[in-house]
């Protein structure tokens, strides 16, 4: 009696992981967005931060006089 022997992944594998490849990109997509979104809001607070900075410099520099 011989016995075959299979080689490879059948349809129904291959499908499965394709379809966690898929589940796990997307929630690396969202995170990545969100991520872009929250960096995008800190850099324009740290811009505000800044202006405010220089005009208090220049406020104490003109009440120093």
């Amino acid at each position: 009696m011989t016995y075959k022997v299979k080689y490879g992944f059948s349809l129904a594998e291959t499908i499965m992981v394709l379809a966690i490849s898929s589940i796990a990109l997307i929630a690396i997509m969202l995170l990545y967005s969100l991520s872009i979104r929250e960096t995008e809001k800190v850099r324009i607070k740290t811009e505000e931060l800044g202006v405010i900075s220089r005009i208090d410099l220049v406020l104490q520099k003109e009440l120093m006089k």
